[in-house]
């Protein structure tokens, strides 16, 4: 990656993210404070660990621990810089080069795939009404969702929509739980190689369903 030719922007504010929109910027905060209660049942929970628990080495439970801190310090590099470490973004938290990328290929040492198609959850800060989909259709980088509707109701509170997502087997990503700032949020972060299509809008019941692909390189 660090051979690769940047493809910075350089109108990039280092206060401004991407991610923002989609990862509750305005309150994020109150949520991180909050407790919130599953709607999987133990038993339920007890059979995602047994399908996706793995033992990872300090560095990779670290990182799964920072991601679930704050995605934007990987995503941001992604969307605005194609993955690629930039001293403006660096920054913004505190990452130097070596930092960044030993940092994302730690998670990337994580990465799994689902056994079986799985529907899952990501709430969204706006309604259904009001979603951009052509920012969630070409969201990159790594999107955090939930096996569990409830947590991600909770994200969505009263205004925003829940967005439901169907992934077959073979999806790729990272189960976020045991090495987690946030254990019950029962997170499966879908990887880069992964995106949505086939968006469709259910406004008067305020939920967006979309299907996930695997995206071919």
């Amino acid at each position: 990656m660090k051979g690769e030719k940047s493809k910075f922007k350089k109108d990039f504010n280092p206060e401004d993210s991407l991610n923002d929109f989609i990862f509750h910027k305005h309150y994020n905060k109150n949520l991180s404070k909050k407790k919130f209660k599953n709607s999987l049942s133990p038993e339920e929970i007890e059979r995602f660990d047994k399908i996706y628990s793995q033992t990872f080495p300090p560095e990779v439970q670290e990182a799964q621990m920072l991601f679930s801190k704050n995605s934007n310090q990987f995503n941001d590099f992604i969307n605005f810089n194609n993955g690629i470490y930039h001293p403006a973004i660096g920054v913004k938290y505190g990452l130097s080069e070596k930092k960044y990328y030993d940092m994302k290929n730690n998670l990337d040492k994580s990465y799994d795939t689902l056994k079986e198609e799985t529907i899952l959850y990501k709430g969204l800060p706006v309604s259904a009404k009001d979603a951009n989909l052509d920012i969630l259709r070409n969201e990159k980088g790594y999107v955090s969702t939930s096996f569990d509707r409830a947590i991600a109701e909770e994200y969505a509170r009263e205004e925003g929509a829940l967005l439901i997502m169907i992934a077959p087997p073979d999806t790729g990503g990272y189960y976020l739980r045991h090495y987690s700032k946030h254990p019950s949020h029962m997170e499966w972060t879908l990887s880069e190689d992964t995106c949505r299509t086939d968006f469709l809008k259910d406004v008067k019941n305020n939920v967006i369903y979309a299907d996930i692909k695997k995206i071919k390189k």
